[in-house]
């Protein structure tokens, strides 16, 4: 159903009240807000069966979560309106014309402006929300990352991977404003940059690889 936020297609829960994250600003003991992100380049309603169906059962499990999509047409509106006051941030993802640059980028910054829990499209949501973080670890987790490997390498889209550890971006739950979400925002800008095309000031990526260690899993890594 379509709302009156420009920007998301939300569905209504019971939903916990938190305060209005402070831009910049991170507040440990806030608690985890109970919002939901997705993000697409179709309406709920367009969705096919087997997705709209995974959207569901995330919602029916987790009731005190608000869910908000948020399509691909909103991402600007989204980045324009919650980090005005970081021009170099709004610039730069307006200057992006790669679909997976883009859709990997917002998930980020979703989560450093918003906080939450982001689930890719189609994922499983699995157990709920609330029960993947033990009851007396809830209020202080300020990050909940999931580890998609922990071999000591792995052979995935044609390269060669050689890290002890890979965190999964297909389900990250953080309080708005994490330092280290932050840092991997930062990180992401840089390397974005690194794209821009001379002859035209847009950014994309040349490939697969170079969209992947730009603003996809090769950003967070675990060293030994």
């Amino acid at each position: 159903m379509e709302q009156n936020h420009p920007v998301m297609d939300a569905v209504p829960q019971t939903y916990v009240d938190y305060q209005e994250p402070k831009f910049g600003y991170y507040d440990p003991n806030a608690h985890l807000p109970h919002k939901i992100w997705q993000t697409s380049t179709a309406p709920l309603q367009a969705f096919a069966e087997e997705p709209r169906n995974s959207v569901s059962d995330c919602i029916d499990k987790n009731p005190t979560h608000q869910y908000q999509l948020v399509t691909y047409g909103a991402f600007s509106t989204f980045v324009e309106e919650h980090f005005a006051h970081t021009p170099d941030i709004v610039t730069t993802f307006n200057s992006i014309d790669d679909l997976v640059l883009r859709t990997n980028f917002i998930r980020y910054l979703l989560l450093l402006a918003e906080g939450g829990v982001y689930v890719d499209v189609g994922t499983d949501c699995g157990r709920p929300i609330d029960v993947r973080i033990p009851a007396e670890y809830r209020h202080q987790a300020g990050m909940v990352l999931e580890v998609e490997y922990d071999g000591k390498d792995d052979t995935r889209h044609g390269m060669q991977v050689m890290l002890p550890a890979q965190f999964s971006t297909k389900t990250i739950i953080a309080k708005p404003w994490h330092p280290v979400m932050l840092e991997v925002v930062l990180q992401m800008l840089h390397r974005l940059k690194t794209l821009r095309q001379p002859d035209s000031e847009r950014i994309h990526a040349s490939d697969l690889g170079s969209a992947l260690t730009t603003t996809g899993p090769g950003v967070r890594r675990v060293y030994a």
